[in-house]
């Protein structure tokens, strides 16, 4: 989802606009029985604060955006959780 955020500030940045907030939705989630135990444990979890993405360097050229041009601040995410089972 983040790259879709990064798309919205670099348009918004090259059109001279302001972004506003990126929605997503899903369709069709769903969550196996081997899957539960891992889901549990993610929900049982405290909700921690989101991150913010800012871009570093100004440029009006859309296709002139490196990875390097961003910044992830503040993010802290909860140890992973090994071993989800995956459906194949």
């Amino acid at each position: 989802m983040v790259q879709y955020a990064a798309l919205l500030m670099m348009v918004a940045q090259v059109t001279g606009l302001e972004p506003y907030e990126y929605v997503h939705t899903i369709s069709d989630a769903h969550i196996y029985v081997d899957q539960v135990l891992a889901v549990k444990t993610m929900l049982e979890r405290e909700p921690i604060a989101y991150p913010t993405m800012k871009l570093t360097r100004k440029t009006d050229d859309l296709f002139a955006f490196r990875a390097t041009d961003f910044e992830l601040v503040d993010y802290n995410p909860h140890p992973g959780i090994k071993g989800i089972p995956v459906a194949i």
